[in-house]
């Protein structure tokens, strides 16, 4: 019923529990992996592998989602672990019972700011947005019910594969979309609407992070400039405004 597609990206040590977890759900599901590390990578339980020589980032994984079998497809980041046997089950009938053309669910998501800011813009805002302002980007995780938001975030985007009709191979825009991949993906699926998408509370309790030991992983650490370019990508391709 679902196609997952995983990352991995210096955190090989991880793979081996996430793909355990995957195989030990209620329902099945098909793994793609896309591996950015320099080592190779195999796995007996994983349907399909694609070792790449260099790291092209996570804009490739929707490559391989064409290639899904299923009618489901979830972006699986390589520093999540899923924890109960049940969780794509709930996504599914959370799906099937909530869902709209273009939807995506997930457990982390964003409602953008004023003008579409992904990040508040200075300090001033960024006090704001703790104290829940309106205007002020939110980021919500684990919600105690359900909400619409503009973006779910990468680390768990679920949604049906057809949607990927919608998303085109080379992006107009800035080239940030490599790097900010999730913002470019829920934008098309929309088509530059906000509020489409739907932050899911199915998954409370269901997903742990797994500790980041890597040294240069992650957007945040390897990119310095990473907050502007993921304001600038929302604000190009979201056509509607807050």
């Amino acid at each position: 019923m679902v196609t997952v597609l995983l990352m991995n990206y210096k955190r090989r040590e991880n793979l081996n529990k996430i793909i355990l977890a995957l195989k030990s759900q209620t329902i099945p599901c098909e793994i793609f992996v896309w591996n950015n590390a320099p080592e190779p990578f195999v796995h007996a339980d994983v349907d399909w592998v694609l070792n790449s020589s260099d790291n092209v980032r996570c804009w490739p994984r929707w490559f391989m989602g064409t290639f899904a079998k299923n009618d489901y497809i979830m972006s699986h980041d390589d520093d999540l672990l899923i924890t109960k046997e049940d969780a794509l089950e709930l996504l599914v009938k959370e799906y099937e019972e909530k869902s709209h053309k273009g939807m995506a669910i997930g457990p982390y998501g964003v409602i953008l700011g004023k003008n579409n800011l992904y990040f508040p813009k200075n300090v001033l805002a960024k006090g704001l947005q703790k104290l829940g302002s309106i205007g002020i980007p939110k980021h919500l995780s684990f919600p105690q019910k359900c909400l619409k938001v503009d973006i779910i975030k990468g680390r768990m985007i679920f949604f049906k594969k057809e949607g990927l009709n919608n998303i085109p191979i080379l992006p107009e825009g800035p080239s940030s979309f490599v790097l900010c991949d999730d913002i470019v993906i829920n934008a098309h699926l929309a088509h530059g609407a906000l509020g489409h998408h739907l932050v899911t509370n199915k998954l409370n309790g269901k997903i742990q992070d797994i500790e980041d030991k890597g040294s240069s992983t992650g957007l945040w650490k390897s990119h310095p400039n990473w907050k502007e370019m993921r304001n600038e990508t929302a604000q190009y391709h979201f056509k509607e405004k807050h």
